[in-house]
């Protein structure tokens, strides 16, 4: 895990996954009055445009011309507006980044908006502390969901509106860093208003009546009234670490031979009128991915928990388990599903889960005679999942992948023993950063 790294892209990329440390000012970006030519018309487009302080310390950009129009949904339309950047950088000990975003609905005829401001500290601990605040439609899967890009496409392109959407106006604080070599601490804590949203539009490219609801498909799925929500959540990761390879002199490790635990707790204090959410949260999982060989990883992930307490929990509290549809654009190795309704397996109740992912350029195809390696690259997936909403559902997988381009998986599933479905799914590497 790194955060923020300065020596990029600032405005088009999410400097929560990078090292904000690096580099000893804000990178150079295309000024406002440098946008003309094909060139940089197109940069201002795909990337950023702004402006930078003489002594690159301070920028203020667009996060590019495409974000005027990033999202559409059966709930809000088109989203009209802008996002953007400020960043403040005084020296090596600590920065700041703000991204407001204000957005009018073509559908729902409203506005909304958010503001997400974190602050970088502590180098050795890559502290980062976070204030956002906002009010938005938002996927009622809290946890695993689907990326806004990739629902947009589905929704306008094929009249299937995977997410389902709800209305969120909330204020949050979080914290996370490292203590010590390989232990990540983290809380935060989150005030809610919430309500329940309905399609406003239904319009795609080809005519379908799939989704005239916004109903998410669950059996204990229930109307969700208006309500307010206090969640609160602390977790930690830890690593036992051998070895010199570490992040830029913290405490982060980059690579071990010892899987990590992680636990996380979640709860709701109750506030608010009668309709008030108050549950108390476990989940507890061990991963740890390796190479051998020269061309070959492996990596496996077994979690778990259960609902200690529950008063009233409403489905955007429920377990969620990013049950992604077919074709997806995720990456194979993530933790999620791809065959399975996308909200049928979340749960108010326990669960247990696995997820094991072999990549490899030297399997079985490198026998092939004038095998170019490091072209072609192959992968076996296996998913498990039991919760009370689906009975021992597996899950198995072969993947084929060029560089890193494009990916295409088949994969079938079981209920038990019994066969539930079989599907094609498709990646793309260079739009989510990974296999």
């Amino acid at each position: 895990i790194m955060s923020g790294d300065w020596s990029s892209d600032v405005c088009s990329s999410d400097l929560s996954d990078k090292d904000q440390f690096k580099g000893d000012s804000l990178p150079a970006i295309t000024p406002l009055d440098s946008i003309h030519g094909v060139k940089n018309i197109i940069n201002a487009f795909v990337s950023d445009f702004g402006i930078i302080s003489p002594d690159r310390k301070f920028i203020f950009c667009s996060e590019g011309l495409w974000t005027t129009v990033p999202v559409y949904n059966f709930v809000d339309g088109l989203w009209l507006g802008q996002s953007f950047l400020m960043a403040y950088k005084p020296d090596n000990k600590y920065s700041l980044e703000i991204r407001p975003m204000v957005y009018y609905t073509t559908a729902k005829k409203t506005v909304i908006w958010s503001v997400n401001s974190d602050i970088y500290y502590a180098r050795k601990m890559n502290g980062k502390f976070t204030i956002n605040a906002g009010n938005l439609s938002v996927d009622y899967d809290t946890e695993e969901h689907l990326g806004r890009l990739e629902n947009s496409l589905y929704s306008l392109g094929l009249g299937k509106n995977y997410m389902k959407l709800f209305n969120k106006r909330f204020i949050e604080i979080k914290n996370d860093f490292y203590p010590l070599r390989g232990l990540r601490v983290y809380a935060g804590v989150s005030l809610q208003w919430r309500r329940m949203e309905d399609n406003h539009t239904t319009y795609s490219f080809i005519n379908s009546d799939f989704d005239t609801s916004n109903i998410p498909e669950n059996n204990k799925f229930e109307p969700m009234p208006y309500n307010k929500a206090l969640i609160w959540d602390i977790g930690t990761d830890f690593t036992l670490y051998k070895g010199k390879d570490s992040r830029h002199n913290s405490n982060v490790v980059v690579y071990s031979y010892i899987p990590t635990v992680s636990l996380h707790l979640i709860g709701s204090l109750p506030v608010g009128n009668e309709n008030r959410s108050k549950f108390l949260r476990l989940d507890a999982s061990l991963n740890q991915r390796f190479r051998f060989r020269q061309y070959s990883t492996f990596e496996y992930k077994i979690g778990g928990g259960a609902f200690l307490d529950k008063y009233k929990i409403w489905f955007p509290d429920f377990k969620h388990f990013g049950a992604y549809s077919l074709p997806s654009m995720r990456t194979f190795t993530n933790d999620g599903y791809f065959l399975i309704g996308y909200y049928k397996a979340d749960t108010d109740d326990g669960w247990a889960k696995t997820t094991f992912n072999f990549m490899s350029e030297d399997f079985l195809l490198s026998r092939i005679k004038n095998f170019k390696k490091g072209d072609i690259s192959e992968g076996l997936h296996f998913r498990y999942l039991w919760t009370s909403e689906i009975n021992n559902y597996t899950e198995w997988g072969y993947s084929l992948g060029y560089k890193k381009y494009i990916r295409v998986g088949a994969f079938i599933g079981f209920e038990g023993v019994n066969y539930e479905n079989f599907g094609i799914s498709v990646s793309f590497p260079w739009l989510s950063g990974s296999f």
